[in-house]
């Protein structure tokens, strides 16, 4: 859903670029340009775009920036800085919808957690353990938690200076929009399930539940990056 509502915001920025050099270019006998407030509303939307999925420092967002920038006490808007960004912009959307925006760090993240579900896993399926992948799974869930908020600037201490519960770091990612109530529904699932199995209440779930939690946590890693 949220990949979905990112491409969209992508393929509109891209639609309003293309007008900007179809209907709303003016010229003289000098040079062409293009008007002014369709090209600041486009340039603003698309560059708070790159920020919020890339972050200020990838070479998308500082390309764009760059290639659409000038002096505009000195300067107009010419059809070469509208024709310059869109190459950022549709190397931006191109690279996103492939999913070759995997940071090394989110490589590395992502093969440890899973090396880690899948200890859970064999712990299900070799030993019948159920409790004790449903404390792995669930801890490598809260890592992940941990990671997620460094990522998107959300505090992973109280006031006090104590490490943030799980279950409060899942309320801040929502209350911050990096997902959506129905996966914070989920991940509030897990971790339901991983406090029964650390307070011994083993009977409060099911091993198919634990065997769906560790796929699920897998699929929120791979979906969410960190």
């Amino acid at each position: 859903m949220v990949d979905q509502a990112i491409m969209d915001r992508f393929n509109d920025e891209q639609d309003k670029g293309k007008k900007l050099l179809t209907q709303h270019v003016r010229s003289n006998e000098a040079t062409e340009w293009v008007e002014d407030e369709p090209f600041g509303e486009w340039r603003t939307q698309s560059l708070t775009l790159l920020r919020v999925v890339f972050g200020p420092d990838q070479v998308y967002t500082q390309d764009f920036d760059k290639f659409t920038s000038f002096d505009r006490s000195r300067e107009i808007a010419r059809l070469r800085h509208v024709q310059a960004g869109m190459g950022a912009l549709k190397a931006a959307t191109e690279d996103h919808a492939k999913g070759y925006m995997w940071t090394f760090k989110e490589i590395v993240h992502a093969e440890v957690f899973d090396d880690f579900l899948e200890m859970g896993s064999y712990f299900i399926d070799e030993c019948g353990f159920k409790d004790a992948a449903a404390v792995l799974a669930g801890g490598t869930l809260e890592e992940h938690l941990r990671k997620l908020c460094q990522k998107h600037g959300v505090s992973t201490t109280t006031v006090q200076g104590r490490p943030k519960q799980a279950s409060v770091m899942n309320d801040d990612l929502m209350k911050q929009s990096v997902y959506q109530q129905p996966m914070w529904r989920k991940v509030q699932s897990w971790l339901d399930i991983r406090n029964d199995a650390a307070h011994a209440k083993y009977g409060n779930y099911a091993q198919t539940g634990v065997e769906q939690m560790i796929d699920g946590i897998r699929d929120f890693i791979d979906r969410y990056r960190a």
